[in-house]
């Protein structure tokens, strides 16, 4: 029983975004923690997202720039695994004692 070309070609494109995903977690695990790089502002977009997430007046930082939809992607994210994970009473030291958590 032969395959045909169109499943072949539908087989080898559900393969690609599993190997791009493994690809990803293996550099990411390969570079260590954020903090050993500083390529990126990473920890500034952590503590603007945090202030986001909090909901609260403690003022937001940088939201006038391009990374502003980082912020707030990061706000839903942190929001998301303080709710699901919380190892601590607030979002703010949940995030600066797990800062690599994800």
């Amino acid at each position: 029983m032969a395959i045909n070309k169109k499943a072949k070609k539908y087989f080898l494109l559900s393969i690609l975004p599993v190997y791009f995903i493994c690809f990803t977690i293996l550099l990411r695990n390969t570079e260590g923690p954020y903090y050993n790089g500083d390529a990126d502002p990473s920890y500034v977009y952590l503590i603007n997202s945090a202030n986001l997430a909090q909901m609260n007046s403690l003022g937001l930082g940088h939201v006038d720039h391009p990374g502003t939809p980082l912020h707030i992607l990061g706000a839903f994210v942190i929001k998301a695994i303080f709710l699901i994970n919380n190892d601590k009473d607030s979002i703010a030291e949940d995030v600066i004692y797990h800062p690599d958590h994800i």
